[in-house]
Order: C-alpha cells, then sequence, then structure tokens
C-alpha cells in the first residue's frame, strides 16, 4: 500500500484534500471567483457560505491580480455545519482542494529558509489574519505526520499573525526553522492564509460588521520561498493490479515518482519463474499451473523500491469428448478469442464445421493434419456454437462458447 504524505488540519466541516504540484502563487490565475490552484470556503458557496476569497484588480500587490480574503457571515454555520460560529474566516490552503475531507498539503519536492509575500490588512475589533507554513513527513512508527520545519514569525505561537490596519503593500518574510537539530525529510509542504485566525481555534475573535457584509480582509500576492534545497524522493513501488486468466496474467504499475529531480523511472518486472519483463504494464503466460510471487522493482535517480504480490495460475478448462473412440480435447471453452482443438491417438485428418443455434454454417476449414489445431473466432460474435468434427470414420459434434 502506498502511504499516505499529507498531513491533517481538522476544522469541522472546513477540511481540504491536497494533492498536486503547487502553482499560482502570483494569484494571476482565477477560475469565477477562485484561485486556481488554492482552496477556499467558496466551494461551500451552494450550501449558503460567502465568498470569502475574492480576486482584487483595482489595487493589485503585483501583476494584475492578487487575492482578498475576507471573513463572512453564514446563517446555520455552527449549527448545520460544526463551525465554531457563524462568522467564518476566509481562507486559502496551497493547492487544489476538494470539500469534505480532512487533509492539507502538497508533495514537498524542496525545504526552504524562509518564504515571503506581500500583503495588506484591514482588521476588525480584536480580530487577527494569519499565516502558517509547515514541511512535514509521515512516520510509520507513529502512524502520524510529524514537523520538520516550521514557518516561525514570533513567540509565544511562532505563527505570522497581523492584528493592524495595513493599508499600502507590505513585504512580510517568515524564517522557515528546524524543529529538531536533526529534522526528517519532508514530504509535505503546507501553507495557509486565513482572514480570522480565531475561526480555527489560533487567536483573535473573527468579526463581521453588524449586517454581517464586511468582515476582516487579509489581501496576499507574490508568495516566494527562498534558501530553497532540492529534496530527493524516491520512488514508492506499487502493484496496482495483477489479473489472471488461466496461465495468463496481466500487471499494471501503480506506483508513485517523479519527485524534484527523480529523473525517469525504470520499471523491471520478475514474475516468480524465471522470466522477467520491463515497463510500466506487462502481459505474461506461465508454463506451468502454481502459486507465483510476482516482484516489481522502480528505480530513479533518487532511489529504488520494491512491491510483491502472490499469483494462483491454473490450466484452462478442458472439454473432452464423449462417446466417441477418439480422444479429443477442446479447449478453453468458454473461450474469447481462440479455442484449440487437440487429438491424441489419431493419425489421419479431419474436417471441421461451426454453426449457430439456428443451424447456419459460420466457419468450416478441412483436411486438419493430426495433432493441436487453433481455431480462431475472427468475427463470430458472442454466444452458443455448435462445432462438428468429421473423420473418416465417424463425426462428433461438441458445443463450444465464444465470451
Amino acid at each position: 500500500m502506498m502511504k499516505k504524505l499529507l498531513t491533517v488540519l481538522t476544522i469541522g466541516l472546513f477540511a481540504f484534500q491536497i494533492g498536486t504540484a503547487q502553482t499560482n502563487l502570483d494569484f494571476e490565475s482565477w477560475t469565477g471567483n477562485s484561485p486556481d490552484d488554492w482552496a477556499t470556503l467558496n466551494q461551500f458557496a451552494l450550501l449558503g457560505a460567502p465568498l470569502t476569497c475574492i480576486e482584487e484588480t483595482a489595487d493589485p500587490g503585483e501583476g494584475s491580480s492578487s487575492a482578498k480574503i475576507q471573513t463572512g457571515y453564514w446563517a446555520g454555520a455552527a449549527a448545520n455545519f460544526g463551525a465554531p460560529s457563524d462568522t467564518v474566516g476566509g481562507i486559502a490552503i496551497i493547492g487544489p482542494g476538494t470539500p469534505g475531507m480532512t487533509t492539507v498539503g502538497v508533495p514537498a519536492t524542496f525545504t526552504a529558509s524562509s518564504i515571503s509575500f506581500l500583503y495588506k490588512s484591514a482588521p476588525g475589533a480584536g480580530d487577527t489574519s494569519a499565516c502558517i507554513v509547515s514541511f512535514t513527513h509521515w512516520d510509520d512508527s507513529a502512524s502520524a505526520q510529524v514537523t520538520d520545519y516550521i514557518g516561525y514569525a514570533a513567540p509565544p505561537l511562532g505563527i505570522w499573525l497581523e492584528g493592524n490596519t495595513v493599508n499600502t503593500w507590505t513585504e512580510a518574510t517568515i524564517p522557515i526553522i528546524a524543529l529538531s537539530p536533526t529534522p526528517g525529510t519532508p514530504d509535505t509542504m503546507m501553507v495557509i492564509f486565513v482572514s480570522s485566525a480565531g475561526t480555527y481555534g489560533i487567536a483573535g475573535v473573527p468579526y463581521v460588521d453588524g449586517a454581517g457584509a464586511n468582515g476582516t480582509a487579509l489581501w496576499i500576492d507574490s508568495i516566494a520561498f527562498s534558501g530553497v534545497d532540492s529534496i530527493c524522493i524516491a520512488p514508492t513501488a506499487e502493484i496496482a493490479s495483477a489479473a489472471v486468466t488461466n496461465l495468463d496474467v496481466s500487471v499494471v504499475d501503480g506506483s508513485s515518482t517523479g519527485g524534484f529531480g527523480s529523473g525517469t523511472a525504470t520499471y523491471g518486472w520478475d514474475f516468480g519463474d524465471g522470466n522477467s519483463a520491463t515497463g510500466q504494464s506487462n502481459t505474461h503466460t506461465y508454463a506451468a499451473a502454481g502459486t507465483y510471487t510476482i516482484t516489481l522493482t522502480v528505480t530513479d535517480s533518487c532511489g529504488t523500491d520494491q512491491d510483491a504480490e502472490t499469483v494462483t495460475v491454473a490450466d484452462p478448462p478442458v472439454s473432452i469428448f464423449e462417446n466417441s473412440s477418439l480422444s479429443i480435447s477442446l479447449y478453453p471453452n468458454p473461450a474469447s478469442t481462440s479455442t484449440t482443438i487437440e487429438t491424441k491417438g489419431y493419425k489421419g485428418t479431419y474436417d471441421i464445421q461451426l454453426f449457430n443455434m439456428i443451424g447456419q454454417t459460420v466457419l468450416e476449414a478441412n483436411s486438419i493434419p493430426a495433432g493441436k489445431y487453433n481455431l480462431e473466432r475472427g468475427n463470430i460474435k458472442n454466444g452458443i456454437y455448435f462445432i462438428k468434427i468429421r473423420t473418416e470414420n465417424e463425426e462428433i459434434v461438441q458445443k463450444v462458447i465464444f465470451e
């Protein structure tokens, strides 16, 4: 199984699952009222939520647009959706989001010494905006996401907070520090901006005016990281499927590769019977029935990983013609693309005729030598048919199914 490389922030209904590389750090790309590659509460608009992240074009920090994150009033949010109150802070989470999940973050392909951004602030009475930054990794022994680096602004909380009015675009820089002398290698990065930190249990009291229309606002633009060090992420091998049909197996890769600097991955299959193959998908036919262990090895410039799966294959079912002095087998039956006619103890030739349920001949072949003969289905449709085998001395009829 692939590990879940995402960190968790539980905020009632307001949670998002993030899982792709991050772009649009300058908020220049928007779809409707939402910034591309960012998760916001706008996705709850059909449930009555206010638009709490808005494209700002009148006075952007840089370029042609920025993000205005604003606290709003959502009637019934506390009673119906588990929010702390009906006053909800606007939120923008790095990465494209899907409402209703409980995980946030994007795959970490680097660490950094600091994050900077341009901002303006218009807080309501007693309210505070915030920015949260962290780099984490999954710890198998603890079955939890462990924090390696955080954006540390000031004690006691360490989180960047702004409770003052800032009318002109101002640059904020948050140092990113290790939480221990020997931090782990991060696999997940999280960046969150909120207009009212109190909505999410951090600090301050969420504010909207009496009409419930205008609340605390935080404008954000031009996010950048400094002191960037790349992370080489080793692949995680996974056999997505191993489908067995008689002696045949079809395998498909489902591995996770492509971290920063990982290069092109290679895929090697060991089918457990001395045979191997390369590529992300393969088919293999075993010579004998039995149980085999298939091993997938994935390698790129960042490392190697393996996954294994056990399969059991069996000989195809055989139809044996009875009431005959001949020993004739027909397999597989039912068949998909072809069926094999095999004669034993007979040295002559024979003719075959295949006809459908209403007696129409759909295929004929003559003077077939004894031994194995592969009867190709061709354009014959799915259904039940009868095959007539004629030798010099007798005639045999057997049902065959194509599916």
